[in-house]
């Protein structure tokens, strides 16, 4: 039998390498009946899979089944749709995906309930991120501040073993780092790291600081949020939720209903059984409570993108998500700061429409405040994800100075999950905002039910506390006693760190110079151009956008991997633009079509027609943060009928801006007699000393500067 090893597969799709063993499968399927074993070369490339049944079947044959002709689906941009079609049209319970090289990617696995909204079940390959990659040192600095003389990873997986990988790189922080396998366990010393899967604990025996995998992610997660805060000079609040164990002041009646223990879907699906309790929380005249019962009963799912989790775009009378963020109400028209709020569906505000939602109500709070009345209120709170989940949303956002960042959390419930003690030990440096104290000080001789099941999912009248409460608390002094305890390394290992700092610190500048162009009123409009030259169709484009606009932003890519120089083309955008009074030149910056953010932008020359881009980092770059702050509400680009790379970056733009409240517009392309022109027509005409069809294709300002940089002779 050829050499291969053991890939299993269970909950996050932990993976677990070794030497295939009958022993170590009938371990596996006694704790994991229902799981789906992958073999492996040592390559790591999947050769087969072993189910339950094939081992069983194995058993009694006395040699191992592997099956090599599994079904799965190789990884290409349309492959959810076949995710889809397989699960459809087949009865088949999993199909793992592959990457070209044959090595598993991510699987999916079909649920036994029978809710069609979630007929198959994402499984990630653990979604770890940049956390353990080798080119980040939170890692190393959180194991460093807390003394661990000794790491051990327990269970051998690809988590563990790329945590493994990493140590080892970077061992001069620690005296020793060892594997060992999860029944091999013995006895370790209180000051050594014993990493684990919580799902295993119980058949330990062990005297160490164990660390479940789940707890590591948190606190490495966190741990950069702290860093990122720090170095942003943003405040970072940690804000403790209510639930069903830590709000003691409740009436007879509502203690009866959190006891039942049912779902607020339960009731909302019951509301002719519960139609006085629901009016009573609601409120609502009848008809609109109809409505609203049922919009709350389709609320949107969450999706998984970029390792990321988002809430699905959504639109309804009630509920409104756009960018992956519910729709917050009042946002000020221009916005130098940001108020990010993250956490589940508390803050997202399940029984509520926008207008109430938590992050709706402080907004309206903060207009009233002098030193926040241009603070946006971000609401990032995403129904039924794990607290990981926010933290990682949270530290891919661009953090401003002054900005404010608000992580709510269920304390009981993750002190439940990763324990007591590193619970403690993550947030000692911190000071907890407890809402459970806000809800236990009410008077409820003069308040009504404010929840239906249960605090975490209040009404109108329980966000208003919250908002009023946070408002309250923006405006006292803030305590950064826990940035003394975040400290940064000069080690080579801060090197990528530094960089990603560095670049997001260049966005913050980038975008705070764009403001000091920026027009507060009228309608402001953007243009994104190489020019390689500008050309009649550049020309063209410009002319008909200034008259749609008060003002128009020509944006000039600044990437020096053009013909022309940056210098040249930027010279000729400037000069054309000169008889368009409400027209504004300004350079791209690092983050509008560069290396940086669509490098494929530079090497379509040599790309094959048939190659799929993925234009979202540089589209999402422009709606999130440059739009913003010049106002921009729409852009124009030319049609691109030949380009096949600018063609899917226009495609991009018209199903990504949109969900920023930005319009895309496509204006057909410029012709002459002789058909389309283009830059490509100019660089041709140019190489072939044909000057006079180089006249006919570009203004004069630009024929003048190719005289002068000595482009024409």
């Amino acid at each position: 039998m050829q050499e291969c090893y053991i890939r299993i597969s269970y909950e996050n799709c932990l993976c677990m390498n070794s030497d295939v063993d009958s022993e170590k499968l009938k371990i596996i399927f006694t704790f994991y009946p229902e799981q789906i074993v992958f073999i492996q070369n040592k390559y790591e490339q999947v050769i087969g899979v072993i189910s339950m049944g094939d081992f069983q079947s194995g058993l009694s044959s006395g040699s191992i089944l592997i099956n090599n002709n599994f079904k799965k689906i190789i990884l290409h941009p349309g492959y959810m749709k076949e995710v889809r079609k397989f699960f459809e049209e087949t009865e088949y319970q999993f199909i793992p995906i592959l990457n070209a090289d044959g090595k598993l990617i991510e699987y999916f696995k079909r649920k036994k309930a029978l809710n069609l909204e979630n007929y198959y079940d994402y499984r990630p390959e653990l979604l770890i991120g940049k956390w353990v990659n080798t080119d980040n040192n939170h890692l190393a600095k959180l194991v460093q501040r807390k003394k661990y003389s000794k790491i051990k990873i327990c269970i051998i997986n690809s988590l563990s073993e790329r945590i493994y990988d990493y140590f080892k790189h970077y061992r001069f922080f620690f005296e020793s780092v060892e594997k060992v396998f999860w029944y091999d366990v013995g006895k370790v010393n209180k000051n050594e790291l014993l990493i684990i899967d919580h799902a295993r604990k119980m058949y330990l025996e062990i005297n160490a600081i164990v660390y479940p995998l789940s707890a590591l992610q948190i606190e490495l997660e966190y741990n950069l949020l702290l860093q990122r805060c720090k170095e942003n000079e943003a405040r970072l609040y940690i804000v403790s939720c209510p639930n069903n164990h830590n709000i003691s002041n409740v009436t007879q009646e509502e203690r009866e209903r959190i006891c039942k223990n049912l779902s607020w879907t339960e009731y909302l699906e019951n509301s002719e059984i519960y139609s006085d309790l629901l009016r009573q929380v609601l409120g609502m005249e009848d008809e609109e409570r109809g409505r609203f019962i049922k919009s709350c009963l389709r609320l949107p799912s969450v999706v998984i993108k970029d390792q990321l989790c988002y809430q699905c775009e959504f639109s309804s009378e009630y509920v409104n998500v756009v960018g992956g963020n519910r729709v917050t109400v009042n946002t000020p028209r221009y916005v130098y700061n940001s108020v990010y709020m993250s956490g589940n569906s508390f803050v997202f505000g399940a029984l509520v429409d926008d207008e109430h939602t938590i992050s709706s109500l402080l907004q309206k709070k903060l207009g009233l405040i002098k030193n926040m009345k241009n603070y946006a209120v971000i609401n990032e709170g995403i129904r039924g994800v794990p607290f990981f989940e926010n933290l990682k949303r949270l530290n891919q956002d661009v953090f401003r100075k002054r900005d404010y960042v608000v992580l709510f959390i269920d304390l009981e419930r993750f002190s439940e999950n990763v324990g007591e003690q590193i619970a403690s030990s993550i947030f000692k440096d911190i000071g907890i905002y407890h809402l459970e104290d806000v809800f236990n000080s009410l008077d409820r001789n003069k308040v009504k039910s404010y929840f239906i099941e249960s605090p975490i999912h209040p009404n109108a009248f329980g966000y208003q506390l919250v908002a009023d409460y946070l408002a309250k608390v923006f405006q006292e002094d803030y305590n950064d006693r826990w940035k003394t305890n975040i400290v940064f390394s000069d080690s080579p290992i801060a090197e990528t760190q530094k960089k990603f700092s560095e670049e997001e610190n260049g966005l913050k500048h980038y975008i705070e110079w764009l403001r000091t162009r920026g027009y507060d009123y009228g309608k402001n409009g953007s243009i994104v151009m190489n020019c390689n030259p500008l050309t009649y169709g550049h020309k063209y484009l410009i002319e008909y956008a200034s008259k749609q606009v008060d003002h128009l932003y020509v944006f000039v890519v600044q990437e020096d991997k053009s013909v022309f120089s940056f210098k040249d083309r930027f010279k000729m955008v400037r000069a054309c633009a000169k008889e368009y009074p409400n027209v504004i030149v300004v350079p791209s910056g690092r983050y509008i079509i560069s290396s940086l953010t669509f490098a494929e932008y530079f090497t379509k020359q040599a790309a094959d027609p048939s190659t799929v881009i993925d234009a979202s980092r540089d589209v999402n770059i422009f709606g999130k943060y440059i739009a913003p702050s010049l106002n921009i509400t729409v852009r124009y680009a030319g049609e691109e009928p030949i380009d096949y790379i600018t063609a899917q970056y226009n495609q991009s733009m018209k199903r990504i801006l949109p969900k920023y409240g930005i319009e895309f517009i496509e204006i057909p392309r410029y012709k002459d007699k002789s058909g389309l022109i283009s830059a490509t027509k100019v660089r041709k005409a140019l190489q072939a000393n044909n000057y006079d069809v180089v006249r006919g294709l570009v203004p004069e300002t630009t024929y003048q500067i190719l005289l002068e940089q000595h482009y024409l002779s």
